[in-house]
Formats: C-alpha cells, sequence, structure tokens
C-alpha cells in the first residue's frame, strides 16, 4: 500500500512518524510525504524513487534483511533523518557490504539496482 502521510508501525511505543517504508509479513506500506521534493532534489525522477522504495521494501520483509543506522546511500540505509533519503535517491545503490551478506540475492538485487538507475 502507497501513502501521501508520515507513518510509524503500531509497534513502535513514542512514535515519531517519519518511517517511509514499513512491513510484516507479505504486507508493506510505503510513505511518499516529502518524496516529490527529495526527487527534486536528489535530480532523480519521483517514480523511480518509490520504486526504489518499493522493491527496498520487498527485499527488506521477505529476506528478513535490517536496515543500518547510519546513511551510505544504501538501499538498507535506515534514514532515521528524513533529509538522508535524499542521498539514497541520489546514489540508489546496495553498499558492498549489504551485498556481501545476501550473496544468494546479490544479482538479483543489483540488478533491481541498475534498472532503477537506468529509469532516471
Amino acid at each position: 500500500m502507497i501513502v501521501a502521510s508520515t507513518m510509524v508501525p503500531a509497534r513502535i511505543s513514542n512514535p515519531h512518524w517519519k518511517y517511509f517504508a514499513a512491513g510484516e509479513g507479505k504486507v508493506s506500506l510505503i510513505s511518499t510525504a516529502d518524496l516529490r521534493r527529495y526527487s527534486r532534489e536528489a535530480g532523480r525522477p519521483y517514480e523511480a524513487a518509490i520504486d526504489m522504495l518499493i522493491v527496498g521494501q520487498i527485499f527488506a520483509t521477505r529476506l528478513n534483511i535490517g536496515y543500518h543506522c547510519e546513511t551510505r546511500g544504501c538501499v538498507f540505509d535506515h534514514n532515521a533523518n528524513r533529509d538522508d533519503l535524499i542521498t539514497l535517491i541520489k546514489s540508489m545503490t546496495i553498499d558492498p557490504h549489504c551485498q556481501n551478506s545476501y550473496t544468494n540475492w546479490r544479482k538479483q538485487m543489483l540488478r533491481w539496482v541498475s534498472s532503477m538507475r537506468c529509469s532516471a
């Protein structure tokens, strides 16, 4: 499901309402709040940013891939500071550490990232 508002997973106490994506099982929720502005600032199409969030969330949820706290420009960045998403939209990468952590899915992930970069 894609929503225009900010969101927070129900399991979080004292929410800050800043998540771009959340999911559990076969259900994922993507927030497009501020995404047009971030896409414009990153110089990428809005649609590519939405695709990146959707596919990143699918990989994260289905493969139980954790997000990392530091901003690396990787689709698995947590982006606690919402403005950090600009870095991710600009780079649209999966950093080497994450690639090596999920070797069974590496080819599919890299193919997806390549297609996202080409759509910009």
